[in-house]
């Protein structure tokens, strides 16, 4: 072999794959677009990474550089046109009279208490239908779900614009308005939707049978969001670092779709009525809790690979990754800067790069429960940076309640599933309530004493570079790259020790 080949096979540093690549490349023309000054510098060095990659790998067909930037084109085209969209059609702000239907109904300690907001949807001005939901306070009226109300006041509109600014949470919630109402002229017709009635039911269900407490963390358990419980509850969790329960995600989608392809496969379905079977579940399921980014991406990484099982191929991690960022990304270039997302894709790349050396260090050393800390290990690494730079909030236990928390939150997802749905055909079905009741307050009262520790977790602010440099150093340790184990080791010591002493000053 020349010497320039084996010179460039030996600084080839990662595995490569096409989709991976491509997905790069969708994010870096929406992040060039709308990202601030240090997301388009990123975005900037990851062009510049796929232009070397063919210098780095000798088996790269540069033909593929093609399509690849091909993506890049396309996404820098579509984002402004579907930005422009989402903008079209909203009112701009100003005092109106308009009718709107009430969508969400947000109580300030989870129960049925003292009312925080209320979402409006379909907003109509002179019968004239726009985008966007209404945020509105009001502390007077007894709004129900569905109820379609006529009101006047003054809406202030938020839209989204290429200066830089990245979009708020709200706008990413689909919310374009917050209105000051000054005159209600009365409530029509109850019109709710599907997914509303489900959720209600759900609500009400398990807040009758398990209390507000237990009911409440049960309901958003299954259907995502934290709205149904109180700030303590969800403060605790947030600071033990098991939050993530409540974001519907690969942990809800693959325990809800395992126990369908576990009966499946006893009825020896082929793998095409599998998939035949398996969309409509998952496609309903993710209507159900608002489509969000986390469980957009759980949908659509589990119908990618019962499309393998089709084709007889493979089932590769990190392509399916990959390709669903991309397919989220097509439904709206937005959500690359939607909290759900990043930290989402953070914990599955976790698992696709961290896990597998973790698991095999902690078997080597014969240490318990290899696989369940290996797990819980990587994808707190994963998560912990933008974590503490979006909450700034460090937890110091996380890992170790995860892996406590997360078979028993499997086990007691199935028991809630199984519960909601028995009594949607038998009413009197409550067989499950006294075990769902137990272990759900378990479940609360632990996390609830953990967080009292007084070790518990600490403030910590991260720097965008600080976050950076710490993917770098898990990039750098990961599967995926090439680097010999005892280059990762002094890699990973030597940079945990750095962002430690710069995190400390942070504190």
């Amino acid at each position: 072999m020349p010497t320039y080949l084996r010179r460039k096979e030996k600084f080839r540093l990662f595995h490569f794959r096409l989709f991976a690549v491509v997905a790069i490349m969708a994010l870096s023309a929406i992040f060039l677009l709308m990202g601030s000054l240090a997301l388009r510098i990123i975005a900037l060095f990851l062009l510049v990474g796929v232009l070397v990659i063919p210098y780095f790998r000798k088996s790269f067909d540069r033909a593929f550089l093609l399509p690849i930037f091909l993506i890049f084109f396309i996404f820098l085209l579509y984002t402004p046109i579907r930005f422009a969209i989402a903008n079209a059609y909203t009112l701009d702000s100003g005092e109106y009279t308009f009718t709107a239907r009430v969508g969400e109904v947000s109580y300030v300690y989870g129960g049925k208490g003292e009312v925080d907001y209320y979402l409006l949807t379909d907003i109509k001005v002179d019968g004239k239908k726009y985008n966007g939901d209404c945020k509105i306070k009001l502390k007077y009226n007894d709004f129900k779900l569905g109820d379609v109300v006529e009101a006047k006041g003054y809406i202030t509109s938020e839209k989204v614009s290429f200066d830089g600014n990245q979009p708020s949470a709200n706008y990413l919630k689909g919310i374009r308005y917050q209105a000051t109402v000054y005159q209600i002229f009365g409530t029509g017709a109850n019109k709710k939707e599907l997914s509303e009635i489900v959720q209600e039911k759900a609500r009400t269900l398990f807040e009758e049978r398990l209390g507000y407490k237990v009911g409440g963390f049960c309901t958003s358990m299954l259907l995502g969001g934290t709205d149904k419980m109180s700030y303590e509850d969800t403060t605790a969790f947030r600071h033990s670092g098991t939050a993530h329960v409540f974001a519907v995600s690969g942990l809800h989608v693959g325990v809800l779709i395992g126990g369908f392809l576990f009966i499946m496969r006893k009825l020896r379905f082929k793998p095409l009525l599998k998939i035949a079977v398996a969309t409509p579940i998952l496609i309903f399921y993710a209507y159900l809790t608002g489509f969000s980014p986390s469980v957009l991406r759980a949908t659509v990484m589990v119908l990618y690979s019962l499309s393998a099982e089709i084709g007889g191929n493979r089932h590769d991690f990190i392509t399916s990754i990959a390709f669903s960022a991309i397919v989220v990304l097509l439904v709206n270039p937005l959500y690359a800067f939607s909290v759900s997302f990043q930290l989402s894709y953070c914990a599955v790349l976790g698992i696709a790069g961290i896990q597998p050396p973790l698991k095999r260090y902690f078997k080597r050393k014969k240490i318990p429960l290899a696989e369940a800390l290996a797990l819980s290990c990587s994808t707190s690494l994963a998560i912990t940076p933008l974590g503490v730079y979006y909450f700034s909030w460090f937890s110091a236990l996380s890992i170790i309640l995860n892996v406590i928390v997360i078979p028993i939150i499997s086990v007691l997802y199935v028991l809630v599933l199984c519960e909601f749905f028995l009594a949607m055909i038998i009413p009197s079905f409550k067989i499950l309530s006294r075990a769902i009741y137990y272990v759900g307050g378990t479940i609360m009262d632990g996390i609830s004493m953990a967080n009292d520790l007084p070790f518990i977790g600490f403030e910590v602010q991260f720097t965008p570079f600080l976050v950076i440099l710490t993917f770098v150093i898990l990039l750098l340790i990961s599967e995926q790259c090439l680097l010999s184990n005892r280059h990762k080791k002094w890699i990973g010591t030597l940079g945990t020790m750095f962002t430690a002493l710069v995190a400390a000053f942070s504190v």
